[in-house]
């Protein structure tokens, strides 16, 4: 992946946030030596990694340039000043309009690196609200805001309370979103059907923070992918109730 087809929303002296795709690690992974989204940005400019999504999710990452900027705003993060919102697609019918998940975590905890419910009081503090979108008959759109950053916090809660992320691989079945699932009559074409989201349906869509500059209020915003809007799309002229 080219570094001109990420796509940047914010972008001047102290700050570099960008709309990363799926399947593109934020930073270098274990093992594993093919690009990811800092090695791209970094190329012609130094930055300093803030936060970092799942190599699976789409949506906002925030980068410092200055060490001054990052201690700044990893100062917000730490005091949980920073809002971060993401949607969620998963699948069933979610019971309640508004819930709060607290749920202590034990992060990287088998082989697969998943994190794990600790309900015996060891592990750390995890809170993610969660309000109801849009329901429809075999999914519902989530707005999440995990008040905590622990590692795979929101697709372990959502997991837990029984509605793991559609296409999560590693809390859920893994299946794909076809749109033969749920558009009465479909029709399949001459070739295989290509599903409307194949990876993990999650979306960061927006952060909100103090500018560590002019100590303005900012909140950046990073549209749906293709793929994402494409699914609601459907499932709003398909599936709605």
């Amino acid at each position: 992946m080219k570094k001109q087809l990420i796509d940047i929303l914010f972008d001047d002296d102290h700050l570099l946030v960008v709309n990363k795709p799926a399947e593109l690690a934020t930073i270098p992974e274990r093992r594993n030596e093919n690009s990811c989204l800092y090695d791209l940005l970094k190329i012609h400019h130094p930055l300093y990694t803030v936060h970092r999504l799942d190599k699976e999710t789409s949506g906002v990452v925030m980068f410092a340039r200055t060490p001054n900027d990052h201690a700044a705003v990893n100062e917000q993060f730490r005091e949980q000043k920073v809002e971060k919102i993401y949607f969620a697609l998963v699948r069933g019918q979610f019971p309640r309009k508004e819930t709060s998940i607290r749920y202590h975590l034990q992060p990287d905890a088998d082989r697969k690196h998943r994190t794990r419910v600790r309900t015996d009081g060891n592990g750390k503090y995890a809170l993610t609200d969660v309000e109801l979108q849009c329901r429809y008959r075999r999914f519902s759109l989530l707005c999440v805001r995990p008040k905590t950053g622990r590692t795979h916090q929101i697709r372990t809660h959502l997991a837990q309370v029984g509605f793991p992320v559609a296409a999560d691989t590693l809390y859920g079945d893994g299946k794909a979103v076809f749109l033969s699932e749920f558009k009465k009559k479909y029709r399949a074409g001459t070739h295989s059907e290509r599903p409307l989201i194949g990876r993990l349906a999650l979306h960061a869509y927006s952060i909100s923070f103090m500018h560590p500059g002019s100590g303005r209020l900012e909140k950046i915003i990073a549209p749906y992918p293709k793929d994402f809007k494409a699914t609601i799309n459907q499932l709003e002229k398909w599936d709605n109730i």
